[in-house]
């Protein structure tokens, strides 16, 4: 018994070492072309093994869409364009990215 809470204590501390949400996500719309441009910081040394895997994007608090990825655009970052539409000044746009080991990451952007 002891041996088994022993490894499953190792399995845990290994895999919160190495896996990690998103550090920063950074969003940024084009009233010109009406896309949202999404970055969300996440470094890996390998992106078809830890990537994020699902943006959801909500705006107004309104799931607007949920995009599932099965790999990140490079080791640094998964970048992501979203055709959006029209947003009026005041509309608000909620961003979680989820990395597909452990944890997920929230940002907003008020359009001004």
């Amino acid at each position: 018994m002891k041996k088994l809470l022993l490894s499953l204590l190792g399995i845990i501390i290994f895999t919160s070492v190495f896996s990690h949400p998103p550090k920063t996500i950074r969003l940024t719309y084009s009233r010109a072309d009406q896309k949202l441009t999404i970055e969300a910081k996440h470094k890996v040394s390998n992106v078809e093994a830890h990537f994020i895997d699902e943006i959801t994007i909500f705006v107004n608090g309104v799931e607007r869409e949920k995009i599932t990825l099965t790999k990140q655009s490079s080791l640094e970052a998964a970048l992501y364009v979203y055709t959006i539409g029209v947003l009026n000044a005041g509309d608000k746009v909620k961003v979680v990215a989820n990395c597909n080991k452990m944890g997920k990451k929230a940002q907003e952007l008020t359009i001004r």
